[in-house]
């Protein structure tokens, strides 16, 4: 758990995470877990969820996070954070 600095003043990153991969079949990898800034009290934990492909010399991988909090915009929820990464990986 090391704190570290980001480019926007006066904010800190202090990560805790927890996840489980499962691998149903070779080629496939399922992925869940959590994640909690330590640092921001006003930023709330979130949910993780990835997805990684293997084929041969390939890897793919999707991944989402999202806050079950909410904020209120013209009447209508949304999430507080909302993340998603894909990467393309080619090993040699």
């Amino acid at each position: 758990l090391l704190t570290t600095d980001t480019l926007i003043p006066d904010y800190e990153r202090r990560m805790a995470s927890i996840g489980l991969e499962w691998n149903p079949w070779r080629f496939i990898a399922l992925r869940g877990g959590a994640m909690k800034n330590l640092s921001e009290s006003d930023i709330p934990y979130e949910v993780t969820v990835g997805l990684g492909l293997n084929v041969w010399l390939m890897r793919a991988d999707l991944a989402a996070a999202v806050s079950p909090e909410t904020a209120t915009y013209d009447g209508t929820d949304y999430p507080v954070a909302v993340h998603a990464a894909v990467g393309l990986m080619i090993d040699f």
